[in-house]
């Protein structure tokens, strides 16, 4: 559920309350959804910069 939040913000560059409308979810759920899913991002990519140097 966490990508298909940062997807719809981010990319598809929704309302959260609209990204929480269509997840079926609250304006703060969408919002916890998406710092999650951007925070767990910044980790992979971190991790994937770092071990390439």
């Amino acid at each position: 559920m966490g990508r298909d939040a940062f997807v719809l913000h981010y990319l598809e560059e929704l309302s959260h309350e609209k990204v929480a409308r269509i997840l079926k979810t609250t304006t703060q759920g969408a919002r916890a959804l998406c710092h999650r899913a951007r925070t767990a991002l910044r980790a992979k990519l971190g991790r994937h910069l770092v071990a390439t140097g």
